[in-house]
């Protein structure tokens, strides 16, 4: 319900298990039986992106771990559903936890991966 109530311009994160959503988030949906890329794929049939801004984010990869190989899962799927998809933008940790700040929802899913999560700004349907 509340992804359809969503506007454009707003974000969703898709949050790994790790993630510490309640620190950060007003709004948390919880779906550890889910993964992101699964999640993804369920939403972006239903979501166009904003072009008018950047609207893929992730956090930088740190301490050895790589996620460039994920974003390109990411994209993948996302440009499954959206044409002309934008590249992702990789935040360093404290920059990627205030943005997470001001999504509008945060699903935390039970990915396992470290800093899979993904942040996505709606565009107009």
């Amino acid at each position: 319900m509340l992804l359809s109530e969503m506007g454009h311009g707003e974000e969703l994160l898709l949050a790994d298990a790790n993630f510490p959503a309640g620190k950060f988030c007003s709004k948390v949906i919880q779906l550890p039986g889910a993964d992101i890329p699964a999640l993804l794929a369920a939403v972006m049939p239903l979501w166009t992106l904003d072009y008018k801004t950047q609207p893929l984010y992730m956090p930088a990869s740190s301490k050895g771990c790589d996620n460039r190989e994920l974003a390109k899962l990411y994209l993948d799927i996302i440009n499954q559903s959206n044409c002309d998809v934008p590249s992702m933008e990789f935040l360093p940790g404290e920059e990627f936890y205030t943005r997470a700040g001001r999504v509008r929802v945060c699903v935390v899913t039970g990915e396992r991966r470290r800093f899979a999560n993904l942040i996505i700004r709606k565009g107009v349907l």
